[in-house]
């Protein structure tokens, strides 16, 4: 029985360095995110598969990167197009930027273009997951609030497995009951000094 196994040297990592994070293969090139890179502003790395070896050819970034963009969180290779999304750019709204291979190869570089939605918003994370075919693109946005995390079909759900919860109590004779009139934004802000900013309250049970 054999093994084998074709290896990479990366550049120089930094510290916080999130590497190989988010992956894509087209042919004999890989497309490899590191959203860590310098203060989570991302970076993704290009690498060529020449027979025996990957070799790093390249190094991506946006050309309006900022700290907390996290681009790279996402990345998609088809031919000789690149889409990389930065989720977390602009108060969380999110980008998603273009990559086309130059005439002489692909080489460091900024971006070809830069896609937003149309109807941007805050915490949207445009750009949160990508892909890329020869004539199309994909770009989730998975807390627009009509129809992602934070939408009406979300907490629909929330209130479904309410009644779950409240008939597992029932069966274990534990009384509870939901309670009305409560101050979701004060329960939100206490909640978020443990979990973070990325909850909303939806209802209260006593």
């Amino acid at each position: 029985r054999a093994c084998f196994a074709a290896c990479s040297k990366r550049r120089k990592s930094t510290s916080g360095s999130k590497f190989g994070s988010s992956v894509s293969v087209s042919g004999n090139y890989a497309i490899i995110g590191d959203w860590g890179y310098k203060n989570n502003q991302g970076r993704a790395e290009m690498l060529f598969f020449n027979g025996t070896d990957w070799e790093n050819i390249a190094v991506l970034t946006a050309s309006d990167g900022t700290d907390g963009d996290q681009f790279g969180k996402a990345v998609s290779i088809s031919g000789d197009y690149i889409i990389i999304g930065a989720p977390y750019a602009e108060s969380w709204t999110g980008s998603a930027y273009v990559f086309e291979k130059p005439v002489s190869g692909w080489t460091d570089m900024t971006q070809t273009a830069k896609l937003t939605a149309s109807d941007r918003a805050d915490d949207d994370l445009f750009g949160k997951s990508v892909s890329i075919s020869p004539d199309q693109i994909v770009i989730g946005a998975p807390w627009e609030d009509e129809n992602g995390n934070n939408s009406g079909w979300t907490k629909a759900q929330t209130y479904i497995a309410l009644g779950n919860v409240l008939h597992a109590l029932a069966r274990l004779d534990i009384d509870s009951t939901p309670m009305e009139g409560v101050d979701a934004e004060a329960i939100k802000e206490e909640f978020s000094k443990e979990l973070g900013d990325d909850y909303e309250c939806t209802f209260a049970l006593a």
